[in-house]
């Protein structure tokens, strides 16, 4: 990891050059109303962020991977939602079934389209899992900690030199020469010992600058 921003207390937001990519839960909790949410920063930290990115002219770049990550959470939320109100233990499939249950499922997903197809300058990146990649993910699974979305989207930034914006701890776990931007303080405690530590010295990990 190359840089670590505290999105809570950034001193200068970044120039319009950097553009920005977004993990799935970030999606959710900026774009979905009904997304559980267990962190204050959930509900407002990263959302007002997302807002003052577009509002600043940055570019944000969405993956189809992590669309279709992000509306299959939706789906699944959406049947444990109706089963905790009726009661129910339905599966999944069962749940498709139910022609009201996929009207709202699909006025969910069409609406948080709407709003991502309307910010300005946004790249909805067709996502192409080559079998390297796959391979590359499988071969070092046990020294990087992040699961296979995770690990395309640090890729993808590396190659395409982007910023991620998330707040998933496992980003820390890895050696991707990218800049994160989070509000997660394990994250940011973690950087700000690494940046102390003398065997990390000459790394950039202040999660202030």
């Amino acid at each position: 990891m190359r840089k670590i921003y505290d999105i809570t207390n950034l001193q200068a937001f970044p120039d319009k050059s950097v553009t920005f990519a977004l993990d799935t839960h970030i999606l959710l909790w900026t774009f979905y109303s009904r997304c559980a949410i267990t962190k204050a920063c959930q509900r407002a930290t990263y959302p007002e962020f997302i807002k003052k990115v577009i509002s600043n002219g940055n570019r944000l770049v969405v993956t189809t991977l992590h669309l279709n990550e992000m509306l299959h959470f939706i789906e699944k939320n959406e049947c444990d939602i109706y089963n905790n109100l009726k009661g129910t233990r339905l599966s999944l499939k069962k749940f498709r079934r139910l022609p009201e249950q996929r009207l709202l499922v699909q006025h969910e997903i069409t609406l948080i389209l709407k709003q991502l197809a309307s910010i300005p300058g946004i790249d909805i990146h067709a996502s192409t899992i080559r079998p390297a990649i796959i391979d590359a993910f499988a071969q070092t699974y046990a020294s990087h900690g992040c699961d296979f979305f995770d690990y395309y989207l640090l890729d993808l930034c590396e190659h395409s030199r982007l910023a991620v914006v998330s707040d998933d701890v496992d980003f820390i776990c890895n050696h991707s020469e990218i800049d994160l931007f989070t509000a997660n303080t394990q994250i940011l405690l973690k950087a700000a010992e690494s940046a102390h530590d003398p065997c990390n010295a000459g790394a950039d990990a202040n999660p202030h600058t």
